[in-house]
């Protein structure tokens, strides 16, 4: 098992809670894996990592820098906390124009998809095109995750990269992986009751991979979540 980008995304968010707890939810800038994250010892020991901040040294004062690290001080992920951003402008996250909007479900067969059954967040597909995507999306609740500490719905925002992933092979006819988000918006905190609406938008398509924003929306049409900018790379197998 691996470390997913979602439950690093809700850690980064929790951190900037206990850090600045008047402040609102933060725009989370600039996220990227610097060196994946293997879990050998997760049913045993566990691994234990801590989030460090620091104030920028360039940017808005408002800002702060975070890195996820390892036992031994190495880092993982990173990180702007942008305290001071402005609200996102309203945004239409319409289905795609292209592709069968029938709805199918799901075919976790390890290209794209190679998640185990505690991560099967994506319910059914619908209207996969070059233009982006969309499908139903089940959160920590629908997958029977424990625990009341959750500050996003990490299963859900998984779920929603996991139908990045299904564009992306549509665009490239190749298995890419989720190394960059350029923003978290979280617009509604904590885990989803229900299933959720998730849509790909389409940005780029280049030789090593792909660029999309993606978003979940609740079920009365309002965001939860917006990632922008996600950077999606072919996967070296």
């Amino acid at each position: 098992p691996v470390l997913p980008l979602a439950v690093v995304l809700d850690w980064f968010t929790g951190a900037a809670g206990a850090w600045r707890p008047t402040s609102g939810v933060p725009v989370l800038r600039d996220v990227r894996v610097l060196d994946k994250v293997t879990l050998p010892g997760l049913e045993n020991e566990g691994h234990r990592f801590t989030v460090h901040g620091r104030r920028r040294a360039v940017g808005p004062p408002t800002g702060l820098e975070a890195e996820l690290r390892n036992a031994d001080g190495a880092p993982h992920f990173h990180a702007v906390l942008d305290f001071g951003a402005a609200p996102s402008e309203e945004a239409t996250w319409a289905g795609p124009r292209e592709g069968d909007d029938t709805e199918r479900p799901v075919s976790y067969d390890g290209r794209p998809l190679f998640h185990g059954p505690r991560f099967q967040a994506l319910r059914t597909l619908r209207g996969v095109g070059s233009d982006g995507a969309e499908a139903t999306v089940v959160g920590v609740t629908g997958l029977g995750w424990d625990g009341t500490h959750w500050q996003t719905d990490p299963a859900a925002v998984d779920g929603a990269l996991q139908l990045a992933l299904v564009w992306a092979d549509h665009a490239l006819g190749s298995a890419c992986l989720p190394m960059a988000v350029a923003e978290c918006r979280v617009h509604r905190r904590g885990p989803a009751a229900d299933s959720l609406r998730c849509v790909v938008r389409a940005r780029k398509v280049h030789d090593t991979g792909a660029r999309c924003d993606v978003a979940l929306l609740d079920p009365d049409g309002t965001p939860r979540v917006e990632l922008l900018g996600v950077e999606l790379v072919r996967r070296p197998d």
